[in-house]
């Protein structure tokens, strides 16, 4: 894996920037996806109207006058579980497989289980 921050990791390429749990075995990028789990993690995004949160401890009144958004929040909370899309570009295994199965852990543990889901997904990943 490479990342952005720790050059003997080699070249991050530009279209996997965005991409937050590629390096999430650096502390700092583990940090920022721990805090985008909470509630105020989302908060700025939630008030700009371009974000729901899927953690039931987000106040319903930071949706005020974002129907769209109240409304797809209120069925996200709702919901006896949430998806995750992965990318058609992974493995099968590790997209629809342990990346899947993990991330719902992750968000089912309001994101205290990181290192365990990210070792799950690692491990999951075929060598070549």
């Amino acid at each position: 894996m490479a990342h952005a921050c720790q050059p003997m990791f080699g070249h991050l390429a530009p279209e996997k920037a965005g991409q937050v749990l590629e390096g999430a075995v650096v502390p700092e990028v583990r940090a920022v996806a721990q805090f985008l789990a909470t509630p105020s993690g989302l908060q700025k995004w939630i008030a700009a109207g371009s974000a729901i949160s899927t953690n039931s401890t987000t106040p319903a009144d930071w949706y005020a006058g974002a129907y769209k958004l109240k409304v797809a929040s209120e069925i996200a909370n709702a919901a006896k579980g949430i998806g995750f899309d992965a990318s058609d570009l992974m493995p099968g295994k590790v997209g629809a497989g342990t990346f899947w199965t993990q991330a719902v852990q992750w968000a089912n543990a309001g994101g205290t289980n990181t290192d365990a889901v990210l070792k799950a997904i690692d491990d999951s990943w075929p060598a070549s």
